[in-house]
């Protein structure tokens, strides 16, 4: 017995354990997506990721159970996360994970998303100075941000061609963007952001001979861009433009104005690409104006700007290495943690199919129960429908047995055979009757429900409300209800022959729960008669010594499904 509970304790464990499970996980979820709209909320605030292992959590966790659009999102999140700690070749693999969990045949797709996803991907590529995957990642990003109808975003992926071409000197193909998006400055709306992407396209113009077009990209640039402040001054990081404006004028030939620029670049722009490119285009232009000390300075100055830079390149090919070794170290945590991944997925695999092999086996054993104890409780209210009927022959027979003369002896004692038999049928169902297990049959006392759903109850409540005395219609009704649905009390009552009816009236109503207030105003008399009644009623019909509650006591054993009156 001990090792059959113990088998079943198996089983039915995992089944209750399954909704604290889906609890727990629901709760993961909604903590997962939170943190996945965090992390995306400081992505989009320009904020530094740093944290890989939270990025590395979510791409996992999504992996098992997002959906496509939360799975590319939590990628590209590390991806993101990835660029911001210098680690490029790890970043690149992350994007491509995100563009393959991309479902881009579902309505819903994120195609926004996926626009960003190759954004950022032509990005790192420009920077590792692989410019054909650059232009082949930033025509995705075109196609997915105008699929989902992202202006903004299309543009911006379409204007990054122009360092591109730059970097390939494709002075030709840096126009054509150019002019592009000079047309679609008139045309978008968005002069301000498409403004700001016309000063790169300016020293191309001017290598080409294209010097008005020139002037006018830079009056828009100067006028629409809203990088420069009240005074004319470019913001912090944009000090280039200060070159291709000298530039221009150095081309024109307004040399001194040429000059004014590149000094200013040189003053403001303190980065090692400003200090050599304004260095270098004085050089240059001190050459023009015959003053070859002032050329040698800046040009050896730009010399020394060419050794820092070539060493902070020298730098960057030791960090694309240490990347390198990062992306391999990444790699192989990555399948050690899918490995842990492909286990847990499997253990939940099992404890779902024992907690569904449980739950079935518990749904068949449950149903057998309830089957079982339908039939059961079938059986007893047949049971106890034969009783009642019984009593009543009972009754009816003790009744005509009283009424037989003396002459008719042989005829009585027939009919006391008949009434011995009955009490043996009724023993026989009183001892089945007191056999069931009320308990398991789920059976509640019945008859306060019949009593509120009944007329009866309508005539009473209101009177006892008020504390009026019933009417003698109200009392036959009473009766009737006794009759009907208090078939034991009625019956013992019957058989008690009381002298009073008001003394059956009173057990009717103590049986309906009624107290001894209520119950001497209904039939009209003082609260001292009841109890004083109550007390010899418990004497002559239960040979007992008691008060009103004590009789109540013993009225409220009758006609309950779950007791069965001793008395009669």
């Amino acid at each position: 017995m001990n090792h059959i509970s113990l088998h079943l304790a198996r089983l039915i464990l995992p089944l209750l354990l399954l909704p604290l499970l889906a609890a727990c996980q629901r709760g993961r979820a909604t903590y997962m997506r939170q943190q996945l709209a965090q992390l995306q909320a400081l992505n989009q605030a320009d904020s530094l990721l740093t944290d890989d292992s939270l990025a590395q959590a979510l791409a996992l966790y999504f992996d098992n159970h997002g959906t496509p659009n939360e799975q590319m999102e939590a990628h590209y999140l590390l991806g993101r996360t990835y660029a911001d700690r210098g680690e490029a070749p790890a970043a690149i693999a992350a994007y491509h994970d995100a563009i393959d969990r991309a479902d881009t045949t579902a309505s819903d797709c994120d195609y926004r998303q996926l626009c960003r996803v190759y954004s950022q991907m032509a990005k790192i590529f420009y920077q590792q100075n692989l410019v054909k995957d650059n232009l082949d990642a930033l025509e995705l990003s075109i196609k997915f941000g105008l699929k989902g109808k992202d202006t903004i975003s299309a543009i911006n992926a379409y204007a990054h061609k122009i360092p591109a071409y730059k970097r390939l000197s494709m002075h030709d193909s840096v126009i054509y963007v150019g002019n592009v998006l000079y047309n679609q400055y008139f045309k978008s709306g968005y002069k301000s952001f498409v403004s700001r992407n016309f000063a790169a396209v300016i020293p191309s113009l001017l290598i080409k001979g294209m010097e008005q077009k020139a002037q006018t990209f830079i009056d828009i640039y100067e006028k629409e861009s809203g990088y420069f402040d009240s005074l004319g001054n470019i913001m912090s990081g944009r000090e280039s433009f200060y070159n291709y404006k000298g530039l221009y004028f150095e081309t024109i030939g307004r040399l001194d104005s040429s000059e004014y620029y590149l000094r200013k670049e040189l003053a403001s722009g303190k980065d090692f690409m400003n200090q050599n490119m304004s260095s270098r285009g004085l050089s240059i232009l001190f050459l023009k104006k015959n003053m070859p000390d002032s050329a040698a300075k800046y040009a050896i100055y730009s010399y020394e700007m060419n050794d820092s830079v070539y060493a902070q390149m020298a730098t960057a090919e030791v960090e694309k290495a240490q990347n390198i070794y990062n992306y391999t170290r990444h790699k192989e945590q990555s399948i050690r943690e899918k490995e842990r991944a492909d286990k847990e997925h499997l253990r939940l695999i099992v404890l779902g199919t024992t907690s569904f092999l449980a739950g079935t086996i518990l749904l068949l054993l449950y149903r057998r129960k309830v089957k079982r104890q339908q039939e059961e409780r079938n059986e007893y209210e047949e049971t106890k429908r034969k009783y009642h009927k019984l009593l009543q022959e009972k009754e009816k027979l003790n009744n005509l047995a009283k009424s037989i003369m003396a002459e008719e002896e042989s005829n009585k004692a027939k009919l006391n055979d008949i009434i011995e038999e009955k009490t043996r049928e009724i023993k026989q169902l009183e001892d089945k009757l007191n056999h069931f297990n009320i308990d398991t049959l789920n059976i509640k006392d019945t008859l306060e429900d019949v009593y509120k759903k009944s007329d009866i109850f309508e005539v009473l409540e209101p009177k006892i409300k008020r504390g009026i005395k019933l009417s003698d219609e109200d009392l036959a009704k009473i009766e009737s209800f006794a009759q009907q649905n208090m078939q034991s009390l009625y019956s013992f009552l019957k058989s008690c022959n009381l002298s009073d009816n008001r003394k059956r009236y009173m057990c009717f109503l103590f049986r309906l729960h009624l107290g001894v207030k209520d119950v001497s105003n209904l039939l009209g008399v003082s609260s001292p008669y009841i109890s004083q009644i109550s007390s010899d009623m418990v004497t002559s019909l239960f040979s007992k010594t008691g008060s009103s509650k004590e009789l109540k006591k013993e009225l409220l054993k009758f006609d309950r499904i779950d007791l069965i009156p001793a008395n009669i």
